[in-house]
């Protein structure tokens, strides 16, 4: 698992040369977080705030495959690539 999390961080050094500023962030979902107990499909993340999903940690595993109906709860930790300013705007409605 920490090779394919070095792999991610890679590629948004990668991209961080590419227009933008793209980076990787890692928010922890607290208890009353708007994210906490819905699943991805009734989230449009990617859509609304242009933030991919790269992978959700979940008592210290990472969940090999995310769907559309995977559920978020309290205590996961989100990993998540997107511009500054759309993972700004992301963190500061999702606190």
């Amino acid at each position: 698992m920490k090779k394919r999390l070095s792999i991610l961080i890679l590629l948004a050094a990668m991209l961080s040369g590419c227009g933008p500023t793209y980076r990787i962030m890692e928010y922890g979902v607290g208890q009353k977080s708007l994210l906490a107990n819905r699943e991805l499909q009734n989230l449009a993340i990617e859509k609304d705030y242009h933030i991919k999903i790269l992978k959700l940690k979940r008592n210290g595993e990472f969940l090999e495959a995310l769907s559309r109906r995977t559920k978020i709860l309290p205590k996961d930790t989100l990993y998540l690539l997107g511009k500054n300013n759309d993972l700004y705007k992301f963190q500061r409605i999702f606190k």
